[in-house]
């Protein structure tokens, strides 16, 4: 990865990791983390590949924000109340 231009993917969690090394993905399927990459269209596929090349988004702001705004942080103090708060949403008896 360290050495790669970009990631292309279907869904591989390896585009993710790709972004701790400052990777660009190109995704031609459905992700979780797809909001800083590029979406393949299978009509312009030039056009993708060279906007995934070009891309730079802010890749340590997107990971906090997946992680720790979007996310139960378990090493953290409220883990527990956060996880037990979500369940309850779901209609789990906790």
């Amino acid at each position: 990865l360290q050495n790669c231009a970009f990631v292309v993917t279907q869904n591989s969690a390896v585009a993710f990791s790709g972004y701790f090394f400052g990777k660009p993905a190109l995704f031609f399927g459905q992700i979780d983390f797809h909001h800083i990459g590029v979406r393949a269209d299978l009509a312009d596929l030039g056009q993708c590949f060279a906007a995934a090349e070009r891309a730079e988004p802010d890749f340590a702001a997107y990971l906090w924000w997946f992680w720790q705004a979007n996310c139960i942080n378990a090493g953290r103090p409220e883990a527990a109340e956060k996880i037990a708060a979500r369940l309850r949403r779901f209609g789990w008896p906790v």
